[in-house]
C-alpha cells in the first residue's frame, strides 16, 4: 500500500503505511522487510521533495540489505541514492551510485537497469572523473 500511494502522488500516506510495517519488521527481526520498508520510506521521501531523508533512509536500506546479501534491495537503495544525490545536485556522487546500482541490476537480470541507464545519460559526462564521490 505504501509504494501505491507513493506512486500515486500521497508520499504522506505512503510514509505512514511503511514506517508501520518497518516497525512489524523489526519486532519480528525480518531483515529483509526492514531492507524494503526502509526503501519505501526513502522513496516516500523523495516523492516529498526530501532528498536529504531519502539519502539517509537508503543509505540505511542499503546497509541491511548488504548486511543480508539481498542484491535487489541493495540495487533498489543504490539507485535511490543516486536520485537523492542528482535531485542534491551531487552529480558525481549520483553517478557512482547509478553505476553501482546498475552493475547490481545487470548482474541479478533484472529489466531495473535500462531506468538507471537513463539517468546516468541524463546525467551526462562526468565532469571530474577523478573526483572522490560520497
Amino acid at each position: 500500500m505504501g509504494t501505491l500511494h507513493t506512486c500515486t502522488g500521497r508520499p504522506g500516506a505512503a510514509e505512514d503505511f511503511h514506517r508501520r510495517a518497518l516497525a512489524v519488521h523489526r519486532e519480528t527481526r525480518d531483515l529483509q522487510g526492514q531492507a524494503s520498508a526502509l526503501n519505501g520510506l526513502a522513496e516516500a521521501a523523495q516523492a516529498a521533495c526530501a532528498a536529504a531523508a531519502a539519502l539517509d533512509r537508503h543509505t540505511s536500506a542499503y546497509e541491511v540489505s548488504a548486511g543480508i546479501g539481498n542484491r535487489y534491495e541493495q540495487a533498489r537503495a543504490l539507485r535511490g541514492m543516486g536520485r537523492a544525490h542528482q535531485a542534491r545536485g551531487e552529480g558525481s556522487s549520483a553517478r557512482r551510485r547509478y553505476t553501482e546500482a546498475l552493475d547490481l541490476y545487470t548482474e541479478i537480470g533484472l529489466p531495473c537497469a535500462d531506468a538507471v541507464l537513463e539517468r546516468l545519460a541524463a546525467l551526462g559526462p562526468d565532469p571530474d572523473p577523478g573526483a572522490t564521490p560520497s
